[in-house]
Parts: structure tokens; sequence; C-alpha cells
């Protein structure tokens, strides 16, 4: 069973057990945490338990489709980090889903759920820079490198430096579930930055002093 496949078969196990999970829930449910790993929001227990299925299945069909529209079939190495992705996002929304299923029926919990998420999200923000090193060990990788520049040796040290600061942000993330409300805000910070707001601008600028 290929990746995408066997992302498919876990979303539909989320929707499962969402549903035995369904009867046995009050009628108002947690479906956010604040980073002191308090409930703020509240919803329908449907919403609850079908929210991270639904939005699992609306990326997986983004990403299919991704792969579908580039054609990516004779480009082995984008086409298995797109599969790598698929799989690793689904694996990481289904073990948040078992979480708050888990909070949900009252099941005890090694750490509050938001230091919980931030494990599961820093792992996976590591885990996909990885792959983005992999993915720059070819040209046939660097399809996926949307830059206004058709320079693989640049595209390619873009990648390194968004697998570098991709691994910052999840090892910071990861490392904030220890700590108290404010220090994780810090970490968040320290890790997030460089990754969503530094980084993009940094690659932007140096394709456009390459063209």
């Amino acid at each position: 069973m290929n990746a995408r496949r066997t992302a498919f078969a876990l979303i539909v196990l989320l929707f499962g057990s969402g549903a035995l999970a369904l009867p046995t829930l009050p009628d108002r449910v947690p479906i956010h945490w604040n980073v002191a790993g308090e409930p703020d929001g509240w919803a329908s227990p449907w919403v609850g338990v079908f929210a991270l299925p639904l939005v699992g299945l609306g990326m997986w069909g983004f990403l299919v489709g991704i792969r579908r529209i580039m054609d990516l079939e004779e480009r082995a190495a984008a086409d298995r980090f797109l599969d790598a992705l698929i799989l690793g996002l689904t694996i990481a929304w289904a073990i948040l889903h078992g979480l708050i299923l888990a909070s949900y029926l009252g099941w005890p919990l090694p750490m509050d759920v938001t230091a919980l998420a931030f494990l599961v999200m820093g792992g996976l923000l590591a885990w996909t820079g990885r792959w983005m090193v992999r993915l720059g060990e070819s040209d046939e990788g660097l399809v996926l490198v949307s830059l206004p520049t058709d320079d693989p040796e640049l595209k390619r040290g873009v990648l390194r430096m968004g697998a570098a600061t991709m691994v910052w942000a999840g090892v910071t993330m990861a490392a904030a579930a220890a700590f108290g409300p404010r220090a994780r805000l810090l970490l968040l910070t320290i890790g997030i930055v460089p990754a969503g707001i530094l980084f993009p601008i940094w690659a932007l600028w140096k394709a456009a002093r390459s063209g």
C-alpha cells in the first residue's frame, strides 16, 4: 500500500473513531486550548470529533491534487517528498485527534493537550525539514521550489536554508512543551519567526538578486 492510500485509510479511521466516541460525549467539548494548556474554546461534540478529520481530508486532497497537476510521476524525488509529506501530516493529525479524543473521554494524558500538540507538530516540522534536504539532492526535486529563478544551485541553497529553519522551528516548538506559558511563547516566537517570516523574505531577496 503506497503512502497516499495509507494516509487515506488513516483519515477513514479518524472519522470512524470520532463516530464511535460521539454518543458518549457531553453537549459541549473543548476545541481549543491556550498556551497554558487550558481550554478556551468550546463547541458541539460534532465539531470536536470531526473537525480534524475533515481538515486532514482537505489537506490530503490538496496535496494529492498538486501531485497530479504537476505530473510528478516522472520526477521521483519530488514525488517521494510529497508522498512523505502526505503521510507525515496525516500521522500527525491522527495522533492529535487521538489525544483530543482521549481528553474528551477522561483518559489520563502525560501532559496537557497544548504541550502534546507542540511535541507532535514540532516533530512534524523537524521531519519535514529533513525531507527538504533530500529533495534538493537531485535536479528533479527542485521542481517544487517555486522561485523566480532557474538557477539550480540557488534553489538548493534556498532548500538547505529552508530545511534548517524548519528543523529549528520544530525543535523549539517541541522544547516548548516542557515549560510554562511565558517560556512557551518565547520559544514559539524564536522558532516560528525565522521559519515563517524571515526565511521567505530572504529567499525572495536571493532570487531577486540572482535575476
